[in-house]
């Protein structure tokens, strides 16, 4: 007998349709999963949220229960209690310890939610050939580990080896970086990761091998939207500081400048003061598809020491100022008082 309204353990009218009902079970799961609720009571919350789902999104038993208020039947006593479970985190491998009867439809939204896959090649969303039950046994061989990865390499994207551990044993693999990697990304590699003790024999899968990537800090570049963009992982373009001098901010000039391809002359227009953003259009990070980001470089001029002038270039600098109006708009009668 159910002790609570099946219906109302969803949040759905007894006129739901399935489409209703999954979605309503994906969201609660998610609210509920031990691996982000840790409130002591979430899972048995959980289990009754599955339990609702077992019968609901089953036809043949939401008719016997909508017919007698009754989960299964003599012959079919439904779903049984399922204990208390221990949760691990993904990169554990993630699901229940023992006793899930019926991961299909579970381990379809568990992957869903910790690895943004809605699906499993060759099956469709909620497929139950098989492909949940696999799933959910190789999430609990799944393992993390990190690496650094160049900026030019993150940026550009291209092929790399790293060592890494797994269960405590040292390998190494070839890995492709996918172009405009950010730090902080995560890259999974299919069958990468723990073994179950039988996998020599052909008859279980690898877990995978998730990769959080820590993308080295480069010598001039930074990626951005904009010069201090903190949601830089959101862009493609790159930022880097050009340093000029005085002769050429005023006069303009042709300087070289690094890109992620090497270096190319940048025209610097006449009068560039600092600040000044100069774009070179493509330049920026590459995109999977379309045009990559622009490379913008920001203008800062480098004002020299007094000690370093000899006495000609102190007196041309100074002869230049005093013949220039005051570049503060409020300070227009400065020079007036000072001659006075």
């Amino acid at each position: 007998m159910a002790t609570r309204d099946l219906y109302s353990v969803l949040g759905v009218s007894r006129k739901a349709t399935q489409d209703e009902i999954k979605a309503a079970y994906r969201r609660l799961a998610r609210k509920l999963h031990p691996d982000v609720n840790k409130e002591a009571d979430a899972p048995a919350k959980f289990a009754e949220v599955q339990e609702a789902y077992d019968v609901l999104s089953d036809e043949e038993k939401r008719r016997m229960y909508d017919a007698t208020g009754r989960i299964g039947s003599a012959s079919d006593p439904g779903p049984q209690p399922r204990g208390t479970y221990s949760w691990a985190n993904v990169a554990g491998g993630g699901g229940p310890a023992g006793g899930f009867e019926d991961l299909d439809d579970f381990s379809s939204m568990f992957d869903a939610f910790f690895s943004g896959r809605n699906e499993q090649p060759g099956a469709g969303p909620g497929s139950r050939h098989g492909s949940g039950r696999g799933r959910a046994s190789r999430m609990r061989l799944d393992a993390e580990a990190s690496i650094s990865v160049d900026f030019v390499t993150a940026a550009k994207g291209g092929p790399i080896t790293v060592s890494v551990s797994v269960s405590g044993q040292a390998r190494t693999l070839d890995v492709r970086i996918p172009p405009a990697t950010h730090d902080g990304a995560k890259l999974r590699l299919r069958g990468e990761g723990r073994a179950s003790a039988d996998v020599a024999s052909g008859s279980a899968a690898r877990g995978d091998l998730i990769l959080s990537i820590r993308v080295e800090p480069h010598a001039y570049f930074r990626a951005g939207s904009s010069p201090t963009d903190p949601k830089a992982s959101e862009s493609h373009d790159l930022w880097f500081e050009l340093p000029l001098t005085i002769d050429e901010a005023v006069f303009g000039a042709s300087v070289e400048v690094p890109t992620l391809d090497g270096p190319v002359q940048l025209r610097v227009p006449p009068g560039s003061g600092s600040g000044k953003r100069l774009r070179l259009t493509g330049r920026g990070m590459a995109r999977s598809r379309g045009e990559a980001g622009d490379l913008y470089a920001v203008t800062r001029i480098v004002v020299p020491s007094p000690a370093d002038l000899s006495d000609e270039q102190a007196d041309a600098i100074r002869s230049a100022g005093q013949a220039s109006p005051p570049p503060r708009p409020w300070a227009s009668a400065e020079r007036g008082a000072a001659d006075g």
